[in-house]
């Protein structure tokens, strides 16, 4: 794991936090889930309607790093891969793009953005 400041850790805590609360208010039928598999690799967020997890949601302050942005990327990869789900994203303070990796689709989205796409869709 890249090591990053106590401050940056904090920040990002707070957003996932932010996130996981705004999301389960909006949308309490959703079922938001922590996911980690036996490598370590981790996914932030993810979204289960039903049986079915809709979306892979990483949390990241930036993408600058890119050893970041490569774990990042993994663990969504590794989390499409156990739990079939296509629909990948990182969210960022800033950054909006999209990655094609491994025939799979990456949306990297600012949280600002995010949260007005989670407030009239829920996923």
């Amino acid at each position: 794991m890249v090591s990053s400041s106590p401050k940056k850790r904090e920040q990002a805590l707070k957003i996932r936090f932010f996130l996981s609360f705004t999301g389960e208010k909006l949308y309490p039928l959703l079922e938001i889930y922590y996911w980690r598999d036996y490598r370590g690799k981790k996914v932030d967020f993810a979204v289960k309607e039903g049986e079915e997890v809709k979306s892979l949601v990483q949390v990241s302050l930036n993408l600058n790093d890119p050893k970041t942005r490569q774990r990042e990327i993994d663990a969504l990869l590794a989390g499409s891969e156990a739990l079939n789900c296509s629909q990948l994203q990182i969210v960022t303070l800033e950054e909006e793009g999209t990655e094609e990796v491994s025939g799979k689709t990456v949306r990297i989205i600012p949280i600002w953005k995010w949260l007005l796409n989670l407030s009239t869709t829920p996923t």
